[in-house]
């Protein structure tokens, strides 16, 4: 508890020698405690040290969450591309939907809310390793993608990166095609938008379409947070 609350109270990033000082703990006991608070997604991990996570929104009933400030982006892009909208954060080496707006249309994508999922090849575990720090990108590939498939990935994750979205294209789920951009605020991602739906109706023509929608979406958001 006294590491998140020292967080807290500085706003900005934390550093491990920051923490030492403040708890007058040993470093090792601290960087246990540490890694798991970041698995478990109460901190995030960034280049300017640790800020809190997703995961203490759950715990904080009077934080306005992300999931609450971005609702309004989400309904508007379902209703100006016509397909479902989901809001991914990352927690550890997993991503979790932490709200979703359905489309309005019989046959849709239904996105379970809450439940961890493997980053890749989801659209917005794309996203999660081609914008997030690549200390947490290198070794996670090397954890989760098998030598073979891992430079064809990075290949991917680089032009991710150069135009702005992801694409999976039934990867995951057969027949669905999903489109993820990242949020940026200062220049950290904090989360992800994607938009999915059956790939009969999101063709490769469209899928530039959509994804310039849902940067307008996640540059409202980021403005927002800021």
């Amino acid at each position: 508890m006294g590491i998140l609350e020292h967080v807290a109270r500085q706003g900005a990033g934390v550093k491990m020698p920051d923490l030492v000082r403040e708890l007058d703990a040993p470093r090792t006991s601290l960087y246990g405690l540490v890694a798991g608070l970041v698995s478990c997604g109460y901190l995030q991990a960034g280049p300017d040290g640790f800020t809190l996570g997703p995961s203490v929104g759950a715990l904080v009933s009077t934080r306005r969450t992300i999931d609450e400030v971005a609702r309004p982006a989400l309904s508007r892009l379902s209703e100006e591309v016509g397909e479902t909208v989901m809001l991914a954060v990352r927690i550890g080496d997993f991503l979790v939907y932490v709200d979703a707006v359905e489309s309005a249309q019989l046959i849709r994508y239904s996105a379970p809310l809450y439940e961890r999922r493997e980053l890749y090849p989801a659209s917005s575990g794309k996203c999660f390793l081609a914008f997030g720090p690549q200390s947490f990108t290198d070794p996670y590939l090397k954890k989760f993608v098998k030598p073979a498939p891992r430079q064809a990935v990075q290949t991917e994750l680089a032009k991710v990166a150069r135009i702005g979205y992801s694409v999976n294209r039934g990867e995951t789920i057969p027949d669905v095609t999903a489109v993820a951009v990242p949020i940026l605020v200062r220049e950290r991602l904090v989360a992800c938008i994607a938009v999915a739906g059956p790939s009969v109706r999101i063709s490769n023509a469209q899928i530039p379409v959509i994804a310039g929608h849902a940067r307008k979406a996640a540059q409202a958001v980021s403005e927002l947070l800021q």
